[in-house]
């Protein structure tokens, strides 16, 4: 099996995993048939969360195999029951044009922890070093916390910390429900005429 690697940013949280005596373990065996809807492919991996009773920190190691459609280039880890896609709680993306999966967790009011660079990181794209991209286009202090890179590890203990302050519900009612982008829509459809 293969370390998930994402860029960088995974390999600087995959750390050993030696299990404290005040923790709490969690594994996830992952095959296509848990995806919803689910999907026939030979990909499968595992997952083992390591959290401190305290919740002050979580260790993490993600490995997968026979993955079809090209390397990964993002990741997210969802919490829900064994057996059902949970909310998304930690966001690997570099960039995304609309950060729809991040969004359905925001819907649910599960708060999310970002990979946001501000800057395009993707090395094919990287031409274009005058673009402003975000991973997470919409999103404010509301729905969760951002991070770059450098700071994974520490920005991921406060935004565990306060995660119980955030209302990533109250930002999706705010400025994505379909009256408020019906009204964007309308207003910049009214400017070109």
């Amino acid at each position: 099996m293969k370390r998930l690697m994402i860029g960088v940013a995974v390999a600087s949280v995959l750390v050993s995993l030696a299990v404290p005596a005040q923790a709490d373990v969690r594994r996830a065996f992952l095959t296509s048939f848990q995806e919803n809807p689910d999907i026939s492919s030979p990909g499968h991996g595992d997952f083992t969360a390591i959290i401190a009773r305290d919740d002050s920190h979580l260790d993490f190691e993600l490995n997968y195999a026979d993955l079809e459609g090209g390397a990964p280039a993002v990741a997210h880890i969802h919490l829900g029951k064994p057996g059902v896609n949970g909310g998304v709680m930690v966001f690997l993306c570099e960039h995304e044009t609309q950060g729809l999966a991040y969004q359905e967790a925001m819907s649910t009011n599960m708060p999310v922890y970002a990979w946001d660079e501000g800057r395009l990181i993707d090395p094919q794209m990287m031409k274009r070093p005058e673009l402003n991209v975000s991973s997470v286009p919409y999103f404010d202090k509301r729905c969760g916390a951002t991070f770059r890179l450098a700071e994974m590890e520490t920005g991921f203990d406060r935004f565990w910390a306060e995660r119980a302050t955030f209302e990533p519900r109250a930002y999706v009612l705010d400025a994505l429900s379909e009256e408020r982008c019906g009204e964007r829509y309308l207003s910049m459809y009214a400017s070109l005429t």
